[in-house]
């Protein structure tokens, strides 16, 4: 069974690759730590948000999408996206203040019961501000 649950930006109910890919955007517009009852749930992208958009910057970009969407259990709760393998980040930086960002990977339907037999290659583009 594929995974339901409200839109995070509409008052409608989503399923399967449109829930996950709202679970995505959540995950990455949440700064770490700010969930009381989740202290590991989110992203560490907020402390990059008004830096100069330099090499050393956008790795750390890179690398706090990849972590939070890594899934992971912490204290016995799972944190990450199990539903989504990321495979390659893209950014580009041309415009001042956004990161255009694509993501790729595998989509596992049923990632989130531990069953990985079925499997679709999926891409996310989406402007985060910085």
């Amino acid at each position: 069974m594929s995974s339901v649950g409200f839109s995070a930006s509409q008052p409608v109910l989503n399923a399967g690759w449109d829930n996950t890919a709202d679970c995505i955007r959540t995950t990455l517009k949440s700064q770490l730590g700010s969930w009381p009852m989740r202290r590991d749930w989110g992203a560490s992208i907020a402390s990059i948000i008004d830096k100069p958009q330099i090499k050393q910057e956008i790795a750390d970009f890179y690398y706090a999408v990849a972590e939070a969407l890594h899934p992971r259990v912490v204290r016995g709760v799972w944190y990450g996206e199990p539903r989504f393998h990321l495979e390659q980040i893209l950014v580009d930086a041309s415009s001042p203040g956004v990161l255009q960002t694509t993501l790729s990977g595998i989509y596992f339907p049923n990632g989130h019961l531990s069953s990985f037999k079925r499997a679709e290659r999926k891409t996310l583009a989406e402007l985060m501000p910085v």
